[in-house]
């Protein structure tokens, strides 16, 4: 066990043999060396055109620190493009910093979201004083001393629709943003599965030896609606009534994620559908709910890999920062 511990998590840099046994009894060997490297978790920021559009498209991975200089970039590529419609894909987004949400939030929204609730987080009745209102931020965070920048101010495309890419390791964070933004009437097409469902929030609490993580918080838009335990699903416009924002149920499409073409391919399953609806308002595809019967055109999932929840990795980071 100490030899394991040792690879997997190294005090010093050196070359490890691995060897696997499969079922059948046949066995492989793997040399392997544990390096540190660094995230990336902007990708594929580009521009398509489409329909007569210029359609924005990122992929974001994880709120870190370490996303806000890639972000800016994109942004202020997309703007430098002329982009005039947005897919945000965090179908694999498990959460992290609710100030980099934040900040996310306002430069699609621009303008009409500042000094507007992006968050507010209620704790149980012992915690009051925890009670904490995350507003759209529009200012650039120096991450190695904690701070606001006063003086920035973040590149913006003042959208009042944008697509969001989802499946069920949409978690937290990124559903902070779909929450937040149709909390200030930004229109959200939801194009995927449902996400993960994770509006409350936990500290961890050590006692004799074991580690408590109880809910303790929950999350709310402008609106104060937070109800979304159960994940925020995609749903036919026709299907749902009553004011935007009050609702777990999200227009747009439900499309199995696709595993046969790379993410920011045109092709791919979901962002084929998420074009097709900026230029006809229509699903492209429109797959049954997991458990449902089968169609013919539906994705094929048999070699869907599904990833482990983590509970603290998947989550909304609360950080105090200077200059609030």
């Amino acid at each position: 066990m100490a030899q394991l511990n040792e690879a997997l998590f190294p005090t010093e840099t050196k070359a490890h043999t691995f060897v696997f046994r499969s079922v059948q009894g046949d066995e492989k060997s793997a040399e392997m060396t544990a390096i540190d490297f660094a995230l990336s978790p902007v990708q594929n920021a580009k521009y398509i055109d489409h329909g007569g559009k210029r359609v924005g498209y990122v992929q974001f991975n994880q709120f870190i620190a370490s996303a806000q200089g890639a972000l800016i970039k994109a942004f202020n590529d997309f703007i430098t493009d002329g982009v005039s419609e947005l897919v945000l894909d965090m179908r694999y987004n498990g959460g992290g910093l609710i100030h980099s949400a934040a900040q996310l939030g306002y430069m699609i929204a621009g303008d009409s979201s500042l000094d507007r609730n992006f968050g507010v987080t209620t704790y149980n009745a012992k915690r009051q004083g925890n009670n904490r209102i995350y507003t759209f931020e529009p200012r650039q965070i120096d991450w190695t001393q904690e701070i606001f920048l006063n003086d920035t101010t973040l590149p913006t495309l003042n959208l009042s629709r944008v697509y969001v890419l989802t499946t069920d390791d949409t978690a937290s964070a990124s559903e902070m943003v779909i929450n937040g933004l149709r909390g200030i009437d930004v229109e959200v097409i939801q194009i995927g599965t449902t996400t993960r469902g994770k509006p409350y929030g936990f500290l961890p609490a050590p006692n004799c030896g074991m580690v408590y993580y109880t809910i303790q918080s929950k999350s709310a838009n402008e609106k104060g609606f937070g109800d979304y335990a159960d994940g925020f699903t995609p749903t036919p416009a026709s299907q749902i009534s009553g004011e935007a924002g009050l609702d777990a149920r999200v227009p747009g499409c439900r499309v199995n994620d696709d595993f046969s073409n790379a993410l920011g391919d045109k092709n791919e399953r979901l962002l084929a559908t998420a074009l097709h609806h900026s230029a006809t308002g229509s699903c492209l595809f429109n797959d049954a709910p997991q458990g449902a019967s089968a169609r013919p055109g539906d994705a094929d999932t048999s070699h869907a890999v599904t990833l482990p929840f983590k509970p603290l990795r998947d989550g909304a980071i609360h950080a105090t920062l200077r200059g609030q």
